[in-house]
């Protein structure tokens, strides 16, 4: 019947949607040098127009000049922490933040979810590439599972790094 077909079209029409925004946010970006904010804020976008998720970010004295080795590596971080939370947590809240001093910059992916059990046993490809990620630029990786979510932290040196 017609609304049969309605429902049907409606499902494709949105399917096909997800799918192109998806493969948006997949596909290899180009980062210049002090554009990591903006390219995070057009991934939140992303998330909240496809997955129906809140997504928020919080800055701190940060000021966003890093070469693009730094920001490249800092974004697929934030990204993959992001698609982790999407995947495995159930959660509906994703919250970054960005606060950095003269010597440190510390960036904060949370979410209000279930936590990840991969991420506990130490045996998730995520956690894998984004150690491997931190590794290149030299920065240091932590994870909090709790019952109230999961928490990625990175703290980056910066002295020199700019």
């Amino acid at each position: 019947d017609l609304d049969t077909i309605q429902k049907i079209d409606d499902l494709i029409r949105n399917a096909v949607t997800k799918t192109r925004s998806i493969s948006k946010m997949l596909s290899p970006i180009e980062i210049d040098q002090s554009s990591l904010l903006p390219a995070v804020e057009e991934m939140i976008l992303q998330i909240k127009t496809v997955f129906k998720i809140e997504c928020s970010i919080e800055e701190n004295n940060f000021q966003d000049n890093f070469n693009s080795t730094i920001t490249t590596n800092l974004y697929y971080i934030i990204r993959e922490a992001i698609n982790n939370s999407l995947k495995h947590s159930n959660a509906d809240s994703i919250h970054i933040t960005f606060t950095q001093n003269d010597n440190f910059l510390y960036i904060e992916i949370g979410d209000n979810g279930k936590g990840s059990n991969s991420f506990q046993n130490n045996t998730g490809m995520g956690l894998k590439i984004m150690k491997y990620r931190a590794g290149i630029i030299g920065a240091n990786l932590s994870f909090e599972n709790s019952s109230s979510g999961f928490l990625i932290k990175i703290s980056l040196g910066i002295k020199n790094n700019n």
